[in-house]
């Protein structure tokens, strides 16, 4: 199983918070993605990319050697 991150512009879910206090509505229920979100791994990839550095993935336990 993935992490996934949401995939929502900042505005966008700024608008849907007020429209959300405003309609005074309890228990509803609001969605701001259409999408499934993108996966960190996806999102290393692609900076890795455009900075012409490498990525791959490590355990848990070699991240600390990282670390700053």
């Amino acid at each position: 199983m993935l992490n996934r991150w949401a995939v929502v512009l900042v505005l966008d879910a700024a608008k849907l918070y007020r429209q959300v206090m405003e309609s005074n509505q309890p228990g509803a229920s609001y969605q701001a993605g259409a999408e499934e979100g993108i996966a960190p791994r996806d999102i290393a990839r692609t900076l890795g990319k455009g900075l012409h550095l490498p990525a791959k993935s490590i355990r848990a336990d070699e991240a600390a050697v990282y670390v700053a």
